[in-house]
């Protein structure tokens, strides 16, 4: 009810004033080429290396424990006078866990990642097979 009540004030934009609002790129200020083009393995990750990038607020948004603003995320959501000790006392607890979890070896973290080249295409957003761009492998639809 929250989350919907904070909608009602916003002002939406059409469809063509949101593209018109595209960004716009300077080229010759494009990030460095990647090390390598495909799909990299990664295999048996070092778990606590990961615990330092978890995002909380979801954590506690599941657990229903949203605090009124400026508490509503983590770590502000411990300031919070009506859930703020239930939320120390469930992050304690899930900290726990994961120290378990992380001595007792319990779980291995893998993943894969793929950079390929790319290219938007209107609202759109081409996949290509190899940097020669000649082949789409697959597109992403999406509107502006």
């Amino acid at each position: 009810e929250e989350y919907y009540a904070t909608l009602v004030d916003k002002k939406w934009k059409t469809l063509e004033q949101a593209q018109e609002k595209k960004p716009s790129i300077d080229w010759s200020k494009v990030p460095p080429k990647p090390k390598f083009v495909g799909n990299l393995m990664i295999k048996d990750h070092s778990i606590q290396e990961i615990l330092e990038y978890i995002d909380w607020t979801p954590f506690f948004q599941v657990y229903q424990l949203r605090g009124k603003y400026p508490n509503r995320d983590y770590p502000a959501i411990f300031k919070d006078e009506r859930v703020g000790e239930e939320a120390k006392k469930l992050f304690a607890e899930a900290k726990e866990m994961l120290e378990w979890i992380v001595k007792e070896n319990i779980l291995q973290a893998s993943g894969v990642v793929g950079i390929w080249p790319a290219n938007s295409n209107g609202d759109d957003i081409e996949v290509y097979t190899s940097e020669a761009r000649d082949e789409v492998a697959c597109k992403f639809y999406g509107l502006r």
